[in-house]
């Protein structure tokens, strides 16, 4: 099964209509914005948008598509994580999701810089914290809502696994929908830290350098 005509209409028209908010927003507003406006909004983002674009940052194609796969192959194992077991040949336990979070969150949440850039709209240190354990109250809705969509892929293909041949056709639009629009959360974050950094780091430097 191929993507048919509608479908790159459907796709070009996306792009579109995304390319054409940015620049409708820029030409439309009546008076100058900074940089700092335009990169950070100033410092005066909510709690709950800054989370959420942390969340949608985070969250990538695999993501989406690997934790239903993850749990339709093994089953719901991961719930029971919180079982102490020290046995490393275990699948999941405490011992190996816990420090295997611990340098995954770590790279995430503070040495990327997509990531950090997201902290920059906050106020002060404790109202970025706030945004990260609410970004961990919409993680967990997320895994558990992964979670369901599992359940309901054994329920359905319980007698035929789609997996296997690889064949997946009756919500591939669907799928490709979802793939497509985690793929443009995740690319247009890496965008902007990279017209941050351009712009900080390189443009202003160089600005500064001949000025003087």
């Amino acid at each position: 099964m191929y993507l048919g005509l509608i479908d790159y209409i459907v796709l070009i028209l996306l792009l579109i209509l995304s390319c054409g908010t940015g620049i409708y927003r820029g030409y439309s507003r009546s008076q100058q914005v900074s940089s700092k406006q335009f990169l950070i909004a100033d410092g005066q983002m909510k709690i709950i948008p800054t989370a959420m674009s942390l969340l949608a940052t985070l969250k990538s194609p695999a993501s989406l598509l690997g934790m239903p796969v993850e749990f339709y192959y093994y089953g719901t194992m991961l719930i029971y994580c919180n079982i102490v077991n020290f046995d490393p040949s275990i699948r999941y336990t405490m011992w190996n999701i816990f420090i295997s979070v611990i340098f995954s969150s770590t790279a995430q949440y503070a040495c990327i810089q997509t990531q950090a850039q997201r902290y920059m709209p906050a106020k002060d240190t404790k109202f970025a914290q706030k945004v990260v354990w609410t970004n961990y109250v919409m993680l967990v809705f997320m895994h558990i809502l992964s979670l369901c969509i599992r359940c309901l892929l054994y329920n359905k293909y319980s007698q035929c696994d789609p997996f296997q041949p690889k064949l997946f056709l009756d919500e591939i639009n669907l799928s490709i929908a979802c793939m497509l629009n985690a793929t443009l959360s995740t690319f247009s974050s890496g965008t902007n830290s990279m017209a941050t950094v351009i712009l900080e780091d390189i443009s202003k430097q160089l600005t500064k350098k001949h000025s003087m």
